[in-house]
This record gives C-alpha cells, structure tokens and sequence, in this order.
C-alpha cells in the first residue's frame, strides 16, 4: 500500500471513530476512488467498530463519574438548583 494510502486509511478511520458512516466517508473520498464497500471492509477486519462503541462506554462513563463526583462536592442546595440541567446532560450520554 502506498504511504498516501496509510494516511488515507488513517483518515478514514478517525472519521469513522467520530461515528461517520462507511457510505458517508466514502463520498468525502469518492475522487480518490474509495467505496463504501471498502469502508465497510477496512472497519471489519480492523474491528473500528468495537474500538468506536468501547471510547464511546469509556466517555461516558468518565463523564458519569465527573459529574457524580461534582454533585458530592456541592451542598444540597445547589444540586436541588442544578437537577433540570443535570437531567438534560445525563439524558444526553449515551449509555
């Protein structure tokens, strides 16, 4: 594979771990000549999308545990006076 053809891969798949579909990705690059097809094929064999859904539990998960941590430090007073804005954020994680 040429060097251009790694950082192409590269690219691809950032895009991908970003949560781009294949057919997505493959009309950004359609005048380099990337299908869809081979998309799909690189992100199998190079399991992109078990690495995509295990950042996303990590992320969530730090970002669950940041805000529980938050709310401990703070007095009952002020969670009472955050509580729609915290289950605005939480019901924006995905779980």
């Amino acid at each position: 594979m040429p060097p251009q053809s790694v950082q192409v891969r590269e690219e691809v798949r950032a895009l991908f771990l970003q949560g781009f579909t294949p057919a997505r990705i493959a009309d950004k690059y359609a005048n380099q000549g990337l299908s869809r097809g081979l998309v799909s094929r690189w992100a199998l064999s190079g399991k992109w999308a078990e690495l995509r859904d295990g950042l996303k539990r990590d992320l969530n998960q730090s970002v669950l545990k940041n805000v529980r941590d938050g709310l401990k430090a703070m007095s009952a007073d002020a969670r009472f006076g955050l509580a729609p804005q915290i289950l605005a954020g939480v019901a924006a994680v995905e779980i």
